[in-house]
């Protein structure tokens, strides 16, 4: 035992300088191969096995390189770099609360060690408890303020906690203290583009570039600026089918968006859309258009679109987005040219939460027409489940709502109150410049009965979508629609 010990806690052994040579130049394999033999030579020198379990770890044999962590720390039980490597490796597994417990194992005899400090940071980060991720980051800024990698970190930290004026401060505080770091100017690039700067932005990926000609988040960065500064064009056609107990309705619509940005706070959108109707001999065409102003200082969006042409709309929405929250007022005045005039006003308060798989959708809305006043409350919580990593995402959805309704509309179609569990599947795989998307819900319970299934394919800036829907109070709803949406350049 005393000899395999000091056999352990040798450091720089010829054996272990040849393996870590083959994990620079990225021969995991060939180090695998080499350190088994020696092992089974009896050669156990420490840096032999963590030679190992690190090219184990890359090599997603994960199991394998925690068990060479174990057998260092069953001699060694105090071990830095089994420690150290340990808690990574479990972090890296997804055991995270394992990886926090070694990481503050290794606090105790390495006191305000820096990686360990920063480690416990990122894990709890990682695990989404940015209350814990952030007092440990500031633990270690207290300890280590000119710290580039701890302050890189920290910047790290408030992005996921949506805080980007924080996270940019600690960005540009990491700059000064390692000026030639690319992945720090990337990072404050990427920083003040998810704000809207997009003045500053373009002035750190240029730095970037600067430093490294070939960075290609530099350039793609540049890229999306530049097309962020285009407006946007979109056109769909849909045709559709609506079948209810007394009629069919065939109808087909064309829709024109147009959206863009002036600057950093203000943007600016156009709607033009016409929509065409056929019910046994009834025939009606709508048409208007709403010219629109975009106000957003992150959070808050606030947008303001009147309408005009024979259906009459005066919308406007007040949002609140900071991941995984989302939250919306809106309220809309419209007037619909039917058989009658009918003035509608509408007010709609909701609120989204998606966060570690469950979406949960909660408000309350608010209409009046002539005569006739409804309501209701909205509650929906649905479990998204992922079966399938990449390249195919197959996921597994069950949702409960429920919703309250008091003196609804005649003019609309809904039952007086609903109740339901449903339960549904969704499919998306990637093709390159590709895609296809399906998906499919069934109600099991509550009044009425719903199922509802829809398919898209997507090629560069083209798609095309059919979706279904039915009742069991014999209405039906079928559409194909069909959309390109591309960057003006101009």
């Amino acid at each position: 035992m005393l000899n395999l010990i000091l056999i352990l806690t040798l450091i720089g052994s010829s054996e272990g300088d040849r393996l870590w040579q083959l994990i620079d130049q990225g021969k995991y394999t060939a180090v695998i191969e080499e350190a088994n033999q020696y092992i089974k030579k009896g050669n156990i020198e420490k840096d032999v096995l963590l030679a190992l379990a690190y090219s184990y770890r890359v090599t997603d044999s994960i199991d394998k390189a925690i068990k060479i962590y174990y057998k260092i720390l069953s001699v060694n039980p105090s071990d830095y770099d089994a420690l150290s490597g340990l808690a990574f490796t479990l972090s890296w597994k997804g055991d995270l609360d394992s990886s926090i417990k070694v990481y503050k194992k290794l606090l105790k005899s390495y006191k305000n060690d820096r990686e360990a400090l920063m480690g416990i940071a990122r894990v709890y980060g990682w695990k989404g408890d940015l209350k814990q991720a952030k007092k440990w980051i500031k633990k270690a800024l207290s300890i280590y303020p000119d710290s580039p990698e701890v302050l890189k970190l920290c910047g790290d930290i408030y992005t996921w906690d949506d805080n980007l004026k924080e996270a940019a401060r600690c960005y540009k505080k990491a700059h000064g203290k390692s000026p030639k770091d690319v992945e720090i100017v990337v990072k404050l690039a990427r920083t003040y583009e998810w704000m809207g700067d997009y003045k500053n932005s373009l002035k750190w990926y240029r730095m970037a570039l600067s430093l490294d000609p070939q960075n290609k988040d530099a350039v793609s960065g540049i890229k999306r600026i530049k097309n962020a500064r285009k407006p946007t064009l979109s056109l769909k056609y849909s045709n559709g089918l609506e079948i209810d107990s007394t009629a069919k309705t065939r109808w087909n619509s064309m829709v024109l968006n147009l959206k863009g940005k002036l600057n950093r706070y203000l943007g600016y959108s156009l709607r033009a859309s016409g929509y065409n109707a056929r019910k046994v001999d009834t025939s009606r065409t709508t048409y208007f258009m709403q010219p629109g102003l975009i106000f957003t200082y992150n959070p808050f969006t606030l947008t303001v679109a009147p309408g005009f042409g024979t259906t009459n709309v005066m919308y406007s929405e007040l949002s609140f987005q900071r991941d995984p929250v989302t939250l919306r007022a809106i309220y809309t005045d419209e007037i619909l040219e039917d058989i009658h005039l009918i003035k509608i006003k509408h007010l709609e308060l909701n609120g989204e939460l998606d966060m570690f798989g469950f979406e949960l959708k909660t408000g309350y809305d608010k209409g009046q027409i002539p005569y006739d006043n409804n309501s209701r409350v909205i509650f929906d919580f649905t479990l998204i489940r992922n079966l399938i990593s990449t390249p195919v995402s197959l996921k597994i959805l069950y949702s409960y709502g429920y919703k309250d309704y008091a003196n609804w509309s005649p003019y609309y179609y809904s039952p007086s109150d609903f109740n339901s569990h449903s339960l549904g599947a969704m499919l998306f795989k990637s093709l390159g410049k590709g895609y296809i998307y399906a998906d499919f819900s069934r109600s099991f319970y509550g009044q009425p009965q719903m199922l509802s299934t829809s398919a898209e394919a997507g090629f560069r800036n083209f798609y095309v979508s059919i979706s279904y829907f039915k009742t069991s109070e014999n209405y039906s709803y079928t559409n194909i629609s069909a959309g390109l949406t591309t960057r003006l350049g101009f």
